[in-house]
């Protein structure tokens, strides 16, 4: 399936858009504890500051029952084949008008998350994806995934310059180029105050990303 052509107005920015521009975002999400949940959380309130309407796609365990907010419209388990059908055709329905799929290869079921793609090969949606870790050398389930959902994407983003140089044809990518995005952080208090209240006032403290970003 090839992906579907984004609006000339979204290719132009979501503020030449006549109505606000709604994304669908595909991860984790609070309460469940994971870095990629807050990372959407933080993501997701950044895009509605700058008018972007967002709403999520919760991926879950099996057995998790988490309390969400109404920001999260629907739910995936993560090795139910049948719900990434449902969820792809209910996001058919819906008011996105992007998809942004935020993949790391371990919150989807299947060999290597294989289970993603029953999502993204129903969607009529243009896709945007967000590439949390990189391998140097994928293996060949890796690879194959990873390809199968650049080519139907739209754009690609990663998280660090380094992972820019792993993208080549021959590694990952059989799709559009990618570009990165640092992570960032959200604004926080002083961070002499912040160290003082868990007792590290006379320590030396940094702060670095895992290894995979």
């Amino acid at each position: 399936m090839t992906a579907p052509r984004v609006p000339q107005a979204t290719r132009n920015g979501w503020n030449s858009l006549r109505e606000p521009l709604t994304v669908a975002m595909v991860s984790t999400y609070p309460p469940r504890e994971c870095g990629l949940a807050t990372f959407t959380r933080d993501l997701s309130r950044a895009l509605r500051e700058a008018g972007v309407r967002t709403w999520i796609v919760a991926m879950d365990e099996e057995g998790a029952g988490y309390a969400y907010g109404p920001e999260v419209r629907l739910q995936i388990h993560e090795d139910a084949v049948e719900e990434y059908h449902a969820a792809a055709q209910a996001v058919n329905r819906s008011d996105a008008q992007v998809v942004n799929l935020q993949h790391e290869f371990g919150i989807f079921g299947g060999e290597w998350g294989e289970y993603v793609l029953e999502f993204v090969d129903r969607l009529d949606r243009p896709l945007v994806l967000t590439l949390h870790t990189v391998l140097p050398d994928p293996p060949a389930p890796a690879r194959r995934i990873v390809r199968a959902l650049c080519r139907r994407s739209v754009a690609v983003v990663v998280m660090s310059p380094s992972a820019v140089d792993l993208w080549s044809p021959g590694t990952v990518s059989h799709g559009p180029g990618c570009t990165w995005c640092g992570t960032g952080s959200p604004p926080s208090s002083p961070y002499r105050r912040t160290k003082r209240s868990v007792g590290w006032a006379w320590r030396a403290t940094w702060c670095s990303p895992p290894s995979g970003w």
